[in-house]
């Protein structure tokens, strides 16, 4: 019963830390107030941090269904929920103006949590926490990202417990750059590395490397469709690659926050779940997504 009761502490410790920090971000993002015309600084009016469509990791706000063809849990091939909580807010703007280009320092949290929806308690299978601090140098579409990326995966108190398997330590911390080069109106492509300076387990691999390309026409009305896909291979798994392709249509009109979606996707490959990452899966994703 110890035991029980300082695990339970110390999960609603860690999810109280990032609905906290989460809370803040969003508050941090909404309007301001007034109807002064300069641009601020600190908190920039009018500013947003890019993000990609596609990429399961990247902060943002969105519950899912998740069918998969091949599971990497020992649940099998059952029906999944997920819930991700996120947020990028940018915190200053070191030089520039939206009209000639701008550098911003912000930051981005976020957790995805993995469920299983078969169970009658719900059992939590993962979840997977980001913390970011990127500069963004942005001139008009095209962006250049640096950022410290943290990443910790943890597998679920009801898993753990239900298959009697130990928990695993799972985390990077590294330095990732990504550039987004907007080619015309309607298609923007990236690509990105990343390195590890801190891993857990201490073996693991340190490089990543990643690429995709969007279709997006903010000009279309009155719907408005996107088609993304993400690739990203990971050198701790031997480059096997991992395919995340989404399709859907924008709720909000182009340049509106927060932005709200209806996707659906197909990922394969190596799993996003930092507990599952050695295995591989194949799963089909419906949800509502919201960005910060």
């Amino acid at each position: 019963m110890e035991t029980l009761t300082l695990r339970w502490v110390r999960d609603v410790g860690r999810r109280a830390s990032l609905w906290s920090l989460v809370v803040t971000l969003v508050i941090a993002a909404l309007p301001a107030s007034g109807t002064a015309q300069q641009e601020r600084r600190l908190f920039p009016n009018g500013a947003s941090l890019p993000r990609t469509k596609a990429g399961p990791l990247e902060p943002t706000l969105a519950a899912r269904l998740i069918l998969p063809f091949r599971s990497p849990t020992r649940f099998g091939n059952v029906i999944e929920g997920e819930t991700a909580i996120g947020a990028s807010v940018p915190i200053y703007r070191i030089a520039g103006d939206i009209e000639r280009g701008t550098i911003t320092v912000g930051a981005e949290a976020g957790v995805v949590a993995r469920f299983n929806l078969e169970t009658k308690e719900r059992d939590i299978i993962s979840s997977d926490w980001v913390f970011a601090l990127p500069v963004v140098l942005r001139h008009g579409g095209h962006w250049l990202r640096v950022r410290y990326f943290h990443l910790s995966a943890h597998l679920g108190d009801e898993y753990l417990e239900r298959f009697n398997v130990e928990r695993v330590p799972y985390s990077r911390d590294a330095l990732e750059t990504l550039g987004y080069w907007h080619a015309t109106s309607w298609l923007g492509m990236y690509a990105s590395g990343r390195w590890s300076f801190r891993v857990d387990p201490p073996e693991h691999a340190r490089f990543t490397v990643r690429g995709g390309v969007e279709f997006d026409d903010p000009s279309a009305d009155p719907l408005r469709f996107f088609i993304a896909a993400d690739m990203e291979l990971d050198q701790n798994v031997a480059w096997h690659p991992r395919l995340d392709a989404r399709v859907g249509v924008w709720l909000t009109p182009a340049g509106t926050r927060p932005a709200a979606r209806i996707e659906a996707g197909f990922i394969t490959g190596t799993p996003y779940q930092g507990q599952f990452a050695d295995a591989r899966a194949t799963v089909l994703t419906l949800g509502l997504a919201f960005g910060l």
